[in-house]
């Protein structure tokens, strides 16, 4: 089915998807009153899960692998710390809704997530690393 999508397309497809249901969790999350400090970390490993498995069989059609999966994590966590720095830059410095924040820093992080996914997902493995 996504066989003949190009890699860019795949990417933004699962990446999409990934970034709608984040900025879901942080919204709601802020319009309820919970601190985004913990709807971002919550939402970033919720959504890990999902993201690990829908870029490895469908963006960079890989094998899924424990090690992937925790070198995947650990390069979300790095968008973590740049997505925690650019809310409280747009959202408590100059008092943007979260409503525009958090995508913004969606559009922002697209690429150093896509540069963590691929390093995660398709780096040389050596050794037998254990599969799902």
């Amino acid at each position: 089915m996504f066989r003949h999508i190009p890699l860019p397309a795949r990417y933004l497809l699962v990446g999409g998807s990934c970034a709608l249901v984040h900025n879901i969790v942080v919204i709601a999350g802020d319009a309820i009153g919970v601190p985004y400090t913990f709807t971002v970390t919550a939402s970033t490993l919720g959504v890990g899960g999902m993201g690990y498995m829908l870029h490895s069989h469908l963006t960079f059609r890989a094998a899924p692998r424990w090690s992937g999966y925790g070198r995947y994590l650990m390069g979300m966590m790095s968008g973590v710390v740049i997505t925690m720095i650019l809310l409280a830059f747009l959202h408590d410095l100059l008092a943007l809704p979260m409503l525009i924040a958090s995508p913004a820093t969606t559009v922002v992080t697209t690429l150093t997530n896509f540069i963590a996914s691929r390093w995660a997902i398709t780096a040389r493995r050596t050794g037998a690393a254990k599969a799902f």
